[in-house]
């Protein structure tokens, strides 16, 4: 798997190669050079008169993004409340809540990693390219140099965003700059993946706390505490959950600098961008690379997690489904029931309690706490046959051979 990093890395050379003169920017003749290859028209005419270049950012930024994961697009005005032509933080809050209630389709309030796989289907290919619209946007220089012909120029930018593979997605209308509020989708779909994966970690870290479950431990080099050597603090979740909620907060990010921009870009556009933009990618590739070392190394302890089954009060609805269906009377086995539980009666006291017809029943689902987890595994691994070996297996076949013998294949 190539990392963000080396992808960056790439682009960066790229960016090298074009820069021939080694000044920064890609100056027009060395756009021609590109342009030639690209789409076989001679451009060198095209910015006739002017010395404008293209910075490393402009020219990175979306080829960074793409082929990466958006939301579908909302328009300016239907974020905006209040009609004023601003962003309020009010309406910033208000767009996402409405968002991320679009995505949770269970209505649970999280984000499952079933919810998260529809979005990277449903947005994968919605990502746009700015296309060849000149230096502000409205082809005036296109129309000179094809003598007022706009079919021309409209050929032009729909060459330009297939050769560099956006099919026929450009942006009809945009100024110096593609709209940043694409930046505020890309950075939203990570945060989504953020928000997962920190809500996976939370429940590991709750489950060690129990005793039920643990992330890997390295007792050679790990220490949990100076003052107490004993501990063993779940580090990897714990730095998972701390990534992603910087991740999510930086989520509204691009969504002020899109709102503030104005006519044009600033330098406070690119500034923050910067950060912004390296920091999620960098952010959600450090939390996969993790997540990777909880799975590997992750432990179950079955003999606390049956303990656990004996105490929990999951074993009374059992007992409650039991003398129901030995044609008990629903309403008194309920009372007798709630009331052994409001006596606190708990562990090896809680089958006494019980009437003695099921006390055989419920000491198997005490010595076999599967037998009260449902279709739990089987839907967990129809899950991963049917869904999610399928999507690994796609994305597989967009690789080399040799980067295939790299992937992580999963066994389950």
């Amino acid at each position: 798997m190539v990392s963000a990093v080396f992808d960056d890395q790439i682009k960066a050379h790229l960016f090298e190669l074009m820069d021939i003169d080694n000044n920064g920017f890609v100056s027009v003749n060395e756009m021609e050079l590109v342009m030639l290859k690209i789409v076989k028209v001679p451009y060198v005419k095209l910015f006739r008169g002017k010395e404008e270049g293209l910075s490393y950012e402009d020219t990175q930024n979306v080829l960074r993004s793409k082929g990466f994961l958006m939301l579908p697009e909302e328009g300016f005005a239907e974020i905006d409340r209040n009609h004023d032509g601003r962003l309020t933080l009010n309406e910033l809050r208000q767009h996402i809540h409405a968002v991320a209630e679009d995505v949770d389709t269970d209505g649970d309030g999280l984000i499952s990693g079933e919810e998260y796989k529809l979005i990277l289907n449903q947005v994968r290919d919605e990502l746009r390219f700015r296309g060849v619209k000149g230096a502000v946007g409205t082809q005036d220089a296109l129309l000179q140099l094809f003598d007022g012909d706009a079919a021309r120029a409209k050929a032009l930018d729909a060459a330009v965003a297939e050769k560099a593979g956006f099919g026929s997605r450009v942006f009809g209308v945009c100024g110096q700059t593609y709209p940043r509020y694409q930046d505020s989708d890309v950075l939203f779909a990570l945060s989504s993946l953020a928000s997962a994966a920190a809500k996976f970690a939370s429940d590991l870290r709750i489950l060690q706390a129990f005793g039920e479950m643990s992330e890997p431990f390295d007792a050679a080099h790990q220490v949990g505490s100076s003052a107490m050597p004993y501990k063993r603090n779940p580090m990897l979740c714990e730095r998972i959950c701390g990534i992603a909620r910087y991740m999510m907060v930086n989520s509204l990010n691009p969504l002020f600098t899109f709102a503030e921009q104005g006519f044009e870009r600033t330098l406070d556009d690119s500034a923050n961008r910067r950060i912004v933009l390296p920091d999620a990618f960098l952010g959600a590739d450090a939390i996969l690379s993790t997540l990777q070392r909880v799975f590997e190394g992750m432990r179950v302890y079955e003999s606390v997690v049956r303990t656990s089954v004996h105490k929990s009060g999951a074993l009374l609805e059992r007992a409650l489904m039991l003398l129901t269906q030995r044609d008990g009377n629903r309403q008194e086995a309920h009372e007798s029931i709630r009331q052994i539980a409001m006596n606190g009666v708990t562990g090896d006291d809680l089958l006494g309690a019980l009437p003695a017809e099921i006390r055989d029943d419920l000491r198997k689902l005490i010595d076999q706490p599967l037998l009260m987890c449902g279709r739990a595994e089987q839907q967990t691994r129809d899950f991963l046959a049917n869904e999610l070996r399928p999507t690994i297996a796609k994305e597989l076949g967009k690789v080399s051979d040799d980067d295939k013998q790299k992937t992580m294949v999963l066994d389950v």
